[in-house]
């Protein structure tokens, strides 16, 4: 089996405890569809901050064309949760957190490994 070194992205914050389901059906009768710390962060910058790739990639601290990979995935299982009436968790991830003024050198590096199970597609 071989390996591979993933660069951790740079996120300026956790989205913590973050669950979204379609109303009015039991979270255990779902299907649910993990998205990254990561995936989150490049939905952010790109659909709500309105950067372009480039600028998105620079924040991350990642190639133009891993911040490709990482939001094409995203909408990919955004629209498929949308779509297929599907729950979302935020969890997992490779990652580092940001540095900043107001962190005072608490700011962490996280690596959890993807969560899978016979919910998740």
């Amino acid at each position: 089996m071989v390996y591979t070194t993933i660069k951790p992205r740079c996120i300026e914050k956790e989205f913590n405890n973050y669950f979204f389901k379609p109303r009015g059906i039991s979270l255990c009768e779902l299907v649910v569809i993990r998205l990254g710390h990561e995936e989150m962060e490049a939905i952010r910058l790109i659909d709500v901050e309105h950067l372009n790739q480039q600028d998105a990639a620079e924040k991350m601290q990642v190639s133009r064309a891993t911040m490709q990979r990482v939001i094409d995935s995203a909408r990919e299982k955004v629209g498929k949760a949308l779509i297929e009436g599907q729950a979302i968790e935020i969890e997992g991830g490779h990652y580092i957190i940001k540095k900043h003024k107001k962190c005072r050198g608490r700011c962490k590096t996280v690596n959890f490994q993807e969560k899978t199970g016979p919910e998740e597609k």
